[in-house]
């Protein structure tokens, strides 16, 4: 969970920012964590929303998991935490690197570099 917590931090996925690539991961972590799981109300908390927002993002994730521009805007947050597949052999280092990597190349791109 620490992990995906993480994620959910550094990419800014609690804010009320409904531009499509956020609104997209967080249906994404929604379906992730419920696959998981977690409660409704274990999710919301997780991503600042109340139990029917995760709901609607279940709902939403649905009908988009099969849309090319879905699959490729939520591309890392897939290859990051799969649904469907178990993460007991997920190696937290390996996680933790394309995290931080990430991370780092979107610096460097916001710093023109």
């Amino acid at each position: 969970m620490e992990l995906i917590r993480r994620y959910i931090n550094e990419n800014d996925l609690k804010s009320s920012n409904k531009k499509q690539v956020k609104a997209w991961s967080r249906f994404y972590i929604c379906s992730y964590l419920r696959d998981l799981g977690h409660t409704l109300e274990e999710i919301g908390r997780e991503i600042d929303r109340d139990h029917s927002s995760v709901i609607n993002g279940l709902n939403q994730y649905k009908l988009l998991k099969r849309d090319e521009l879905f699959i490729e805007l939520t591309h890392e947050l897939r290859s990051l935490f799969p649904i469907g597949q178990s993460n007991v052999g997920v190696n937290f280092s390996t996680v933790m690197f394309q995290i931080l990597a990430n991370q780092d190349s979107k610096l460097l791109t916001n710093q023109n570099i």
